[in-house]
Parts: C-alpha cells; structure tokens; sequence
C-alpha cells in the first residue's frame, strides 16, 4: 500500500506541478467543497488539515484529483487515484463521474457513484449511498442525473437512468428506481413522494 501511494502522490504531485495538469478549475472546485463543508474560507492550512482529519473530505479532494487525471487522458492514474481512495475511505467515486462544485460528503464508507453519474452543484450524499446503473438487459448502462442540491440519505440506491431534481431529498434506505421532481421527498422500497400538504406517502 505504501508503494501504490507514494505512485499516487507522484502522479497527483505532477498534477500540481506549474507545468503540470492542474487546472484552476480543480482547484476552484476543492475550495467549493471545503467551504460548503466548513462554511468558512479556505486556505491551504485549512484545506490540508480538512484532508487528513475528515474522511469525507478527503474523499472528495481525492476525486477531484482523479477526475482531473481522467478527464486529462491519465486514465490509469485516475483509476489508482479511485482505488485508493476506497482503501482509506471506503468510497468507490468512479473518476469518470462528473460531480458540481460544493459536494458534501458526511461519512465516506460504503458510498459508491459508477462512471455515468452526473451529480450537480452542492449535493450531500451520506454513508453507503449507491448512484449507479441497473445492469439488467437493455438498461444501456443508464445512470442517474442529480441536480443542484439533492440530498441522498444513508444507504439510499438510485440507479438507473433517471432524473433526481434540484433540491430533492432521498430518505434513508430507499430504492429509487424513477424520476424525482424538483424539491420533492423519495421515501420507502421502492420509492414514492412524500406529500408536502400532509407528509405522507403518496
């Protein structure tokens, strides 16, 4: 395991580099994270102790380097990058997934976001969230678009291809399986809408 990150932190090392892969764009994009998880700026003190004393943000900061290395071409650098993040996090973020700015992590172990999945902007997604495909015949690997501010409770599944929309929250342990409207809530096995007037299912 110590040879595998002393390879990622080379490769991540080059990313950085002034002459290297980094994009401001990355970086952008670490800040939205660490502010929306700390509501406070950031700096580069409070960036790496957020890294190294809070699981989910490292998560987050070790997908925004896997995601730059892959969308750079770096594919295997992106996918070592993903595969030891699950080693010290137990979160499988597929590099290939396109993930907003502002992404909340709460407690990293069991998450898992396949390749396909887009996740907008300021999004939260709790412990042993699955975000993914069906794979049954004819899905045509068809995984879930999340807009802005969609909250994913523990252990909820989305999969699929289906629209989750702006604002939306997944209750724990459901199993979402078609679209959610904008500021909706999904609860239950499989999923149906609260409604808002009497807040039960509907």
């Amino acid at each position: 395991m110590t040879n595998t990150a002393t390879a990622i932190g080379m490769g991540a090392g080059a990313l950085f580099h002034p002459s290297g892969l980094a994009s401001q764009g990355m970086k952008d994009l670490i800040i939205a994270d660490y502010q929306r998880s700390y509501g406070r700026p950031a700096s580069l003190i409070r960036v790496l102790r957020a890294y190294f004393v809070n699981p989910g943000f490292r998560a987050t900061f070790l997908y925004r380097l896997a995601n730059q290395a892959w969308r750079a071409d770096h594919v295997w650098l992106g996918l070592a990058i993903a595969a030891y993040t699950v080693k010290i996090t137990g979160a499988d973020i597929q590099p290939g997934a396109s993930v907003g700015a502002g992404l909340v992590i709460r407690h990293p172990v069991g998450i898992v976001v396949g390749t396909l999945v887009v996740i907008g902007a300021n999004c939260t997604l709790l412990q042993g969230t699955t975000l993914g495909e069906k794979l049954t015949p004819g899905d045509d690997h068809a995984s879930p678009v999340l807009g802005d501010g969609v909250t994913i409770g523990a252990g909820a599944v989305v999969v699929g291809g289906i629209s989750i929309g702006s604002g939306a929250v997944i209750g724990a342990n459901s199993v979402v399986v078609r679209d959610v409207p904008p500021g909706a809530t999904a609860v239950g096995v499989p999923a149906r809408l609260l409604s808002k007037s009497i807040g039960v299912p509907r």
